[in-house]
């Protein structure tokens, strides 16, 4: 570097002449504010020989030699960053040296992970030099949240009770994609384009399971009544943790050490146990041959196990980054610190690089690749069977909703699942999720249990009892097609719904022609039935499952949207330009009301034509029930046919209170009726079927004119059998 004193100086024979005294040097070090080099700052220097420039190399340092004595300026500068500037008093012969700090011009500050539901908090952008206006971007989350004022973002969560179906039963909070309010803030400020970038989150991901992650925080229900009074009454020794809104529905606690923590709402008497621990804590044995042999063979072979390991491949495309280990990993969240993947990996210094090998990742980060058992269970001990309450949680919808609630639109099915019928539970003691005989399929620990061992050894409880969640339908631990709990080979994805939704009795077998048995939901035998052009392979997941909105079809499983739009897509697959699942011409005129109409007004005519016929039969019965009430036509009370009042109800259900009480008794139908009983059976079974004669669009219609001849109380007409 030559010196800066060429102005005005004297070049004789090689030598320089800058003033009295030895020459002196300088070395300019240039650090960011982490302390790293920075790399092309230029650096100048305005001393008693001149003016001079130079470029930082790699390691952010440039060497001035040659220079005159005396009080020198230094500066520094490289775009975005703030310049700095300092005065050396260099000595002759000096050999100086003078570090300069290069500030970031913007700074947001640290992430917000966990600020809470309903609230508000200020994000600052600090502009450390010039006076350039503050720009904001949202770049992901919802807009409602946030607005801009200058530098200032102000950032409003909504309650927990408005982004979270609150269960009525007490339990852990699941909190899923949407519920937890990410947002991602960038700022910008000046020409060279100065920009930082902030997290916030009202709280992160949770499945509702009671093991749970030390570091964040979980919100506990009380239960649909109130009013609630919590206390944290045992803790890991050393413990700090405390319970937050104590006196409300859904307090807060945030588990800081390894172990139990019991948590006690003492108006219900309800006690909780919460096993926490660190993602990193938990050794990665769970599929180890003494334990749990079945389900790791299985689940090292679904597409879980490898979704780390394909996307670094470049199997899920280019745009796979740190982001996407939310979902993709075990344990990641960008903001709260739980000893998952992203936490481990910082530690390392490993980034991800796409395509890149998998053998490269170092192996701590590696046993967090992936997703494995704690991703679903929690990081905690393993919750023993015996506790069946915090056992059960792992049935629930809210395990998948950590990653299945949200876009892209392959992660929405969890939200989808929450429009479908089988989506709800009550806190009936009568619900059929509670009762035995009921419970196989209407709950998801009774289908399970049934489809392992044939039987619902333990029944669930109210507490405990999940309505027909992801877990019933499909195994996380099997490889099999979309991991169904049942696939039949010609069936397909039909025998899992039809393991459920079958007639469950007929008129042709005794006892249930004795016991006047009911049709249950006789929807999978009236496919199965041969010759109807519905029965082929998953028939009901072509239909039930079909189009791309969310509203309707997929896993809402309807055939009409909220509007009670009919969803085309079920129907254009096999029939072009069949948009309407009203507009489809019946092949005959079915109900012989002399006009050919529309396929479902033809059903829904015999439909109607049978029901009179029944119900005016009915009507001329006797009954002794109640002291002699009057029937009003037939329906079902607990599997039975029996005789109903005006309101449906059964005509032994004295009190009205919809139940069978110890001192009451159904009205079932007479012995001598049993060709009321037939035709009863086959009324019900159209009705319940609930398709209007779509589901077996030849066998149904046919069926029904059947019964209406069989049963031979009004006049027949000349059938049309087309």
């Amino acid at each position: 570097m030559r010196a800066p004193c060429i102005t005005g100086a004297l070049w004789l024979f090689g030598l320089v002449s800058c003033g009295p005294g030895a020459p002196s040097a300088l070395t300019v070090t240039v650090e960011d504010g982490g302390g790293g080099p920075v790399f092309l700052a230029r650096v100048e220097i305005d001393g008693p020989g001149g003016v001079d420039a130079d470029l930082t190399g790699g390691e952010g340092i440039s060497r001035f030699e040659g220079l005159a004595s005396g009080r020198t300026l230094v500066s520094a500068a490289l775009e975005p960053l703030c310049p700095s500037q300092a005065e050396v008093d260099l000595g002759p012969g000096q050999d100086g040296a003078v570090t300069l700090v290069l500030v970031d011009r913007l700074d947001l500050g640290p992430d917000l992970g966990q600020i809470g539901f309903g609230k508000t908090v200020d994000v600052t952008a600090d502009v450390r030099c010039g006076r350039d206006p503050v720009s904001w971007e949202l770049l992901e989350g919802d807009p409602a949240l946030v607005s801009f004022d200058g530098p200032v973002a102000n950032v409003q969560t909504m309650p927990l009770e408005t982004v979270v179906d609150l269960d009525d039963r007490p339990g852990v909070v699941p909190v899923g994609p949407a519920a937890s309010q990410r947002l991602r803030l960038r700022a910008t400020v000046g020409s060279a384009g100065a920009a930082d970038e902030i997290e916030v989150t009202a709280a992160p991901r949770a499945g509702g399971v009671f093991q749970v992650a030390t570091g964040a925080d979980l919100y506990l229900n009380g239960g649909a009544t109130g009013p609630y009074s919590f206390e944290l009454v045992d803790t890991p020794d050393g413990s700090a943790s405390q319970l937050e809104d104590a006196a409300s529905r859904t307090p807060r606690l945030r588990p800081d050490l390894f172990g139990t923590y019991r948590v006690r709402e003492s108006v219900g008497g309800v006690e909780m146990d919460l096993e926490a621990g660190r993602y990193d804590e938990v050794p990665r044995d769970c599929g180890r041959v003494d334990c749990h042999p079945s389900e790791a063979e299985g689940f090292a072979l679904t597409a879980h196990a490898t979704t780390f390991d394909r996307a670094l491949a470049g199997e899920l495309g280019p745009s796979f980054d740190e982001r996407c280990t939310l979902c993709h990993s075990v344990g990641s969240d960008p903001v709260v610190f739980m000893g998952g993947f992203d936490d481990v990996a910082a530690a390392r210094g490993y980034e991800i690089e796409v395509p890149s090998d998998v053998t490269a990742v170092p192996s701590k980060v590696r046993v967090l690749a992936n997703i494995w058992c704690t991703s679903c269970h929690g990081p905690g001990r393993i919750i023993p069977r015996d506790d069946s309450w915090e056992w059960g949680a792992k049935y629930s919808a809210g395990v998948c909703a950590q990653c299945h609630d949200g876009a892209p639109q392959a992660a929405t099915r969890v939200a989808e699942w929450r429009r479908a019928k089988m989506s709800r539970f009550s806190l009936d003691p009568d619900d059929p999720a509670v009762q035995r005989g009921c419970a196989r399929c209407h709950s998801a620990q009774g289908f399970v249990a049934w489809q392992r061992s044939g039987s619902v050894a333990a029944l669930p409880d109210m507490r405990t009892a999940q309505p027909i969640t992801c877990a019933a339908c499909h195994d996380a631990h099997s490889s099999g097609r979309a991991q169904l709990r049942v696939a039949g080979g010609e069936e397909g994805s039909l025998a899992l719904c039809a393991t459920c939704h079958a007639a469950q009795a007929s008129p042709e077998v005794p006892q249930d022609r004795d016991e006047r048995r009911a049709p249950h939901a006789p929807q999978g035998e009236i496919v199965l039935e041969a010759g109807s052009p519905h029965s082929f392979a998953d028939a009901c997941a072509v239909c039930h499952m079909a189009g791309e909105d969310p509203l309707v079809g997929r896993h809402t499983f309807a055939m009409r949207d909220p509007e009670r739009v009919p969803n085309g897509a079920a129907c254009t697959g096999c029939h072009p330009g069949a948009t309407d699942l009203d507009s489809f011409l019946a092949l005959g005129d079915w109900d012989g009301d002399g006009a050919r109409e529309a396929h479902v007004e033809e059903v829904d005519g015999l439909i109607d034509r049978l029901e009179d016929d029944v119900t005016n039969v009915a009507n001329d019965l006797e009954s002794d029930a109640c002291g002699g009430r009057e029937p009003a036509g037939v329906g079902e009370s607990a599997g039975r046919i029996v005789l109903v009042d005006g309101a449906g109800l059964d005509l032994g259900d004295c009190n009205g209170d919809g139940r069978i009480g110890a001192d009451e008794s159904s009205a079932v139908l007479p012995a001598d009726q049993g060709d009321l009983y037939e035709a009863a059976f086959a009324l019900l079974e159209a009705t319940r079927d609930g398709s209007h004669g779509l589901h077996d669009p030849v066998g149904q219609p046919r069926g029904l004119q059947r019964a209406i001849t069989s049963f031979g109380r009004s006049p027949a007409p000349a059938w049309d059998r087309r």
